[in-house]
């Protein structure tokens, strides 16, 4: 205190004016396991939120998720969406592989191509790699050999 005093005396009254246990490492409470006085996760998340802080909480949280949307239904209903999980609460999403009409309204919400939301089952590519192993054809059943067994 002696040194800060010289240093400046008004930072040496202001901080007179405060209560020790707020300031002084010597009466800090051993509980805290932190010897910091900043919080970098308070700054952090600030620095997150810049460009969406003055807007609306569920904006914001759009903003900031970038992946994770609430969007009402019908009869104002809410269903949360994430685009990068390619889920929906109504479970369409998740059961057809094609983004549900909610999961549609958040892609197009963020700028988003549809189109590369869909499963990959049904790409051409996956069409192809399912029939890319040929099946021949086979003589119909008159053409076949006649044996002495039972038919089955």
């Amino acid at each position: 205190m002696e040194r800060m005093r010289t240093e400046s005396a008004a930072a040496h009254r202001w901080l007179l004016e405060k209560d020790h246990v707020h300031w002084s490492k010597a009466f800090f409470k051993d509980t805290a396991m932190c010897d910091m006085l900043c919080n970098n996760m308070c700054e952090a998340f600030n620095a997150t939120i810049l460009k969406a802080r003055d807007k609306p909480i569920i904006t914001l949280m759009e903003m900031i998720s970038n992946s994770t949307f609430q969007v009402r239904g019908h009869a104002d209903e809410r269903y949360v969406v994430d685009i990068e999980r390619r889920t929906c609460a109504c479970n369409k999403w998740q059961l057809i592989g094609i983004p549900c009409i909610h999961g549609m309204s958040a892609l197009m919400s963020s700028n988003r191509d549809p189109i590369q939301f869909i499963d990959n089952m049904y790409k051409k590519e996956s069409f192809l790699s399912v029939y890319t192993p040929v099946i021949y054809g086979i003589n119909g059943p008159s053409l076949w050999p006649k044996t002495n067994d039972k038919p089955l």
